[in-house]
């Protein structure tokens, strides 16, 4: 039953709002999230490697030595680190090429990204990048997320991130622009009359393009330090009204600065929600 219930919200919240919607004034006490994180945590050695790419998005990382890389379903980030490397990315979608020191050669599409590639050879066509157009960019393009609440057999609250944010890159160029970007949920709950902070959940980083690329599969969310693709919920030690908030944050680039943005979830689905989905409400 509640797997049904869940298939309905879900297509109930398709192609809703975008950004920091109004609603309750919003205060998170926010120190902003770690430094930015590399994009290849380690290099892989001083053995030369070859690397061939997945359909979903990923980083691609090198050696010391001569390396070969493969780009496959595009929105790869390949670092050659060092060595004469030879890179593959023509595959029709924008990929992030850092060559590295060395002389490194490759085939690439017109979309991509390129810094440190000394002999790049670029030909075909990017057919889901469209030209940048001043009326389309977003000073702050994400979607506020979605929260689920219920209560389980043993009496535990919960409040879950249903439907995470989508956050992509700040058009600051003609060029598909590349950022690193990061968001946090955070537990607000109200206290005679007014929303207070109950509990920050914790960061999690993405490396996105902007939405000059109309296809977009969402953001893989990862922990920092270990890389590795996470999940958050909150469980709620008291009865009482609580909604879900989140900071983004995008770090600076070479063509745009940083930026932070807070905003509430969407909505709120689940047993104890609120008929208007602005919260959910835990009786004793």
């Amino acid at each position: 039953m509640r797997r049904l219930l869940l298939i309905v919200l879900l297509a109930a919240v398709v192609g809703g709002s975008t950004g920091a919607d109004a609603g309750p004034r919003l205060t998170l006490d926010d120190d902003g999230p770690p430094a930015e994180p590399k994009l290849c945590q380690r290099a892989v050695g001083s053995r030369s490697v070859n690397v061939d790419g997945t359909p979903r998005p990923e980083a691609l990382c090198g050696s010391t030595r001569r390396d070969t890389f493969r780009a496959v379903g595009g929105g790869d980030i390949v670092w050659g680190y060092e060595g004469d490397d030879e890179i593959g990315a023509r595959n029709g979608k924008p990929d992030e090429i850092i060559g590295g020191p060395g002389d490194d050669a490759g085939r690439f599409d017109p979309c991509d990204s390129l810094v440190g590639v000394e002999r790049p050879k670029r030909a075909g066509g990017c057919p889901g990048v469209a030209a940048r157009s001043l009326l389309d960019v977003e000073p702050a393009p994400f979607s506020n997320p979605v929260a689920e609440c219920w209560r389980d057999a043993d009496g535990t609250r919960v409040l879950n991130v249903l439907l995470e944010p989508e956050v992509r890159a700040l058009d600051a160029t003609a060029a598909v622009d590349w950022q690193t970007v990061a968001w946090r949920p955070s537990v607000m709950k109200k206290v005679d009359g007014e929303w207070a902070l109950w509990e920050h959940g914790y960061w999690l980083w993405d490396r996105v393009y902007d939405k000059q690329v109309k296809a977009f599969p969402g953001n893989y969310w990862r922990s920092f330090g270990d890389d590795r693709r996470s999940f958050q919920w909150f469980e709620l030690s008291e009865p009482g009204e609580y909604a879900m908030a989140l900071s983004v944050h995008w770090y600076a680039t070479a063509h745009a600065p940083a930026r932070d943005e807070v905003a509430w979830a969407r909505d709120h689905y689940g047993p104890p929600a609120l008929l208007d989905f602005s919260a959910c409400v835990f009786p004793e």
